[in-house]
C-alpha cells in the first residue's frame, strides 16, 4: 500500500472503533496516525523497513504493527477483526454529509440502519425523525444529502481525473495516424469537477482513429455507431469522449469542443482554420483564455478588448497559508521554506493551527512562543527570504477567536477559518464569519464556505455580504488550492475580485510536496477573472506587510 491508502485505512479503523463504541481516544489516534502517514514526504513502507515509523508524532508500537501489515501485506488483522463485527454497508453510511460514525452506530441501534437503501427508506418513512437526536429537519437534510451522493458519484475532481485525460492523450499521440491531440472539455476549462474526459485528435482518417484507440484501451464497442465523436467507458468506469478532426478544422474543432455549450453557442457559426486564435479573429474577437469560456462575459469584452490578462502561477511570489511539524503538518519549518525558495518564493507565512484544534496538534500559546523563537533564527539564517510567523485560529461558533488579542497581536499575520459546527444558519453563519474578519488582528479567511468536493457541502453563508464585509474592512479572501477544496470557487472569486478584495492562492501545505496545489488554485483564480493585481500573495514582501498594518489601523 502506498501513504494514501494506509491513511485510509487507518481512518477506516478508527470508523470502525467508533461504530463499535470503542473509546475516542484510540480512535482519534488512529486518524492522527493517519494524518501524518498523508503527509509523510516518503514512503511510510520505508521508514517502516528502517524502523522509524515511531519517530512520527503519535505512532506508537500498536499503531506502528497495524501500518506494518498494511505495507507488506495489504491487509491488517485489526481491520479485519473490526470489519467482521460491522454490517458490510454500514460504512457506506459515512459517505452522508452529517453522518459520522457515532450517528451511524445510533441509527443502527435505533433502527437497524446497515445500508444507503436502508438509510433512504427510514428517511422517507418518518422514521429518521424519531431516533433520539435527529427530529424532522435532521431527517430533510439526511434526504437531501443522498441526493447529493447520487450527483457526486457521476462527477470526479479535477486533481484526479486530469492525470487520466493526461495519460490517454499520451497514448492517443502514439497510436497510428494521430498528427496531434489536446485534452478538450471541462477538463482543459478547468472545473472543479468534471464527469468525462474530452479528448481531441486530428489525422487523415478520423473515424477508424477513433474506434482504433478505444478497442486499444479494451472498450467495447459492439452497440457503438461507427462515427465520431466517440463515446466509451473503461474498465474503472471512466467515461471517454473521443473526437477526431482533420488538420484544416484544428482550431475550430478546439474552439468547439473545450467551450461550455453556452458559450460555443454564443458565438454562433465558426469559421474552418487551423488554430483558435484564427477561428476568434474570424468572427471579430480576441483570443479568449480556455478557463474563461463559460460565456460570462467573455464574449463582450473580447469584442471590446476588456479580456483580463489571467494571473499565471510564475506570478506568486509567496504562500501565505501552510503548516509544519508544530501542528499536523510532515515537514519541518525549514524544510517548508527551503521549498518555497525552489519554487522561487521571496517569503512565507507559516501558519500552524490554534489551540482550539487539538485534533490536528494545535498550538497553545507557550508552544507558539517557542515556534517565534525558531522563526526568528530561521529568517537569520534563511536571508533575504522571510518567513512570517503567523496562525491558522479558529472561528468559534460565535465568530471569537481561540487566541486572545494580546497573543494575535504579536503575529505578522493571522488567518481565521471554520472547522466546526457548519449546521449554523445562513444568518448564524455568515455573522460569525464576518465578526472575524472584522476583527483587526484578522487578514485572511481561509477556505470561506469550509467545503470538502464531493463530501461536504459547506456552511451555510451569504457569500456577496462576506465579500461586502471583506471590501469594507480591508480583508483577504483565499482560493483554498486543496484538491477537494477549491474553497472560493470561481464564481465567489471573481464577485470578490469585482469587488476590489484581495485574494489569497495558497496551498494550505502540510508538505512541500502540496506546494504545487497552487496550479489548480491560480486555475480557479483564472476562472474567476483575476489578474496578478487581485493576488495579493502575488506582490512584494512589501505589500502585504503594509496591508497588514492597514488592517490593524482600521
Amino acid at each position: 500500500m502506498n501513504n494514501k491508502q494506509i491513511a485510509e485505512s487507518l481512518e477506516r479503523i478508527a470508523d470502525l472503533l467508533v461504530i463499535l463504541g470503542e473509546s475516542d481516544f484510540r480512535a482519534n489516534a488512529y486518524r492522527n496516525a493517519a494524518r501524518r502517514i498523508e503527509n509523510l514526504t516518503e514512503p511510510a513502507g520505508d521508514l517502516y523497513a528502517r524502523g522509524k515509523l515511531t519517530s512520527i508524532p503519535g505512532i506508537g508500537k500498536g499503531i506502528e504493527e497495524t501500518i506494518g501489515e498494511l505495507v507488506r501485506d495489504a491487509r491488517s488483522d485489526t481491520m479485519e477483526q473490526l470489519n467482521s463485527q460491522v454490517p458490510p454497508g454500514l460504512l457506506d453510511v459515512l459517505r452522508v454529509p452529517g453522518l459520522g460514525p457515532k450517528r451511524a452506530r445510533a441509527l443502527h441501534l435505533a433502527l437497524g440502519i446497515s445500508t444507503l437503501a436502508d438509510l433512504e427508506k427510514a428517511a422517507k418513512s418518518g422514521a429518521l425523525a424519531s431516533v433520539p437526536g435527529f427530529g424532522a429537519k435532521t431527517a430533510e437534510t439526511i434526504a437531501a444529502n443522498l441526493a447529493r451522493i447520487r450527483t457526486w458519484s457521476e462527477r470526479q475532481l479535477l486533481c484526479d481525473a486530469l492525470p487520466v485525460a493526461e495519460e490517454l492523450a499520451d497514448r492517443l499521440k502514439t497510436t497510428e495516424g494521430v498528427e496531434d491531440v489536446a485534452v478538450v472539455g471541462s477538463i482543459r476549462r478547468r472545473r472543479e469537477t468534471v464527469g468525462d474526459v474530452d479528448l481531441l485528435a486530428f489525422g487523415a482518417d478520423p473515424d477508424s482513429i477513433a474506434r482504433r484507440f478505444a478497442l486499444a484501451l479494451g472498450a467495447d464497442l459492439a452497440d457503438t455507431p461507427p462515427r465520431e465523436p466517440l463515446a466509451f467507458s473503461l474498465a474503472d468506469g471512466t467515461r471517454v469522449h473521443l473526437s477526431v478532426t482533420t488538420p484544416d478544422s484544428w482550431g475550430t474543432a478546439l474552439v468547439y469542443s473545450t467551450g461550455s455549450e453556452s458559450h460555443t453557442a454564443a458565438l454562433g457559426d465558426l469559421p474552418r482554420a487551423a488554430t483558435e486564435e484564427e477561428v476568434y479573429s474570424g468572427i471579430g474577437l480576441r483570443y479568449i483564455p480556455a478557463e474563461i469560456r463559460e460565456n460570462r462575459g467573455e464574449i463582450e469584452a473580447a469584442r471590446t478588448g476588456r479580456l483580463p490578462a489571467l494571473v499565471t502561477v510564475s506570478d506568486l511570489k509567496s504562500d501565505l497559508h501552510m503548516h509544519s511539524l508544530y501542528s499536523d503538518g510532515a515537514a519541518s519549518m525549514e524544510d517548508m521554506a527551503l521549498a518555497c525558495m525552489a519554487r522561487g518564493y521571496t517569503y512565507m507565512a507559516i501558519t500552524d493551527h490554534s489551540q482550539g484544534l487539538p485534533v490536528a496538534n494545535g498550538l497553545t500559546v507557550e508552544r507558539l512562543a517557542v515556534q517565534a523563537q525558531e522563526v526568528h533564527r530561521l529568517n537569520a539564517e534563511l536571508a533575504p527570504f522571510r518567513i512570517l510567523h503567523g496562525t491558522e485560529v479558529n472561528i468559534r461558533a460565535d465568530g471569537a477567536l481561540d487566541f486572545p488579542d494580546e497573543v494575535l497581536e504579536k503575529l505578522d499575520w493571522v488567518v481565521a477559518s471554520v472547522h466546526s459546527a457548519f449546521g449554523r444558519s445562513t444568518d448564524e453563519q455568515t455573522e460569525r464569519v464576518i465578526r472575524a474578519l472584522r476583527h483587526p488582528f484578522v487578514n485572511l479567511i481561509a477556505h470561506p464556505t469550509g467545503r470538502i468536493l464531493n463530501r461536504r457541502e459547506g456552511i451555510s453563508v451569504d457569500m456577496a455580504s462576506l465579500i461586502r464585509a471583506a471590501a469594507e474592512t480591508g480583508a483577504a479572501l483565499e482560493i483554498n488550492s486543496g484538491p477537494d477544496r477549491l474553497d472560493l470557487n470561481d464564481i465567489h472569486s471573481r464577485a470578490a475580485r469585482d469587488a476590489g478584495v484581495w485574494i489569497c492562492v495558497d496551498a494550505d501545505a502540510h508538505h512541500p510536496d502540496h506546494l504545487q496545489w497552487v496550479d489548480l488554485g491560480i486555475a480557479t483564480a483564472r476562472r474567476g477573472w483575476c489578474e496578478t493585481a487581485n493576488v495579493l500573495n502575488a506582490q512584494p514582501l512589501e505589500a502585504v506587510v503594509e496591508f497588514v498594518k492597514r488592517k490593524r489601523m482600521g
